[in-house]
């Protein structure tokens, strides 16, 4: 078994930025876990009541094998 990590953006330079690591035999088997983690949407949850909603959209398509930055043996 292995894990991969994924850095995605960068919210130091842009408006989101996201990273995962994900233990799989594969980085295509990683990637693949990944996108059905993140499914199309994640909603945010905030006690503030002036937020109405925060909704994070991902392309279910657009994490690959090769945004696997590194591999560590586990």
């Amino acid at each position: 078994m292995k894990s991969y990590c994924f850095d995605m953006g960068d919210s130091r330079s842009g408006p989101v930025g996201f990273v995962a690591r994900v233990k799989a035999e594969t980085p295509e088997e990683a990637a693949k876990m990944l996108n059905e983690a993140l499914g199309d949407c994640v909603e945010v949850r905030t006690s503030n009541e002036s937020i109405e909603y925060i909704n994070i959209y991902f392309n279910e398509h657009a994490v690959t094998a090769a945004d696997a930055e590194d591999e560590q043996e586990e």
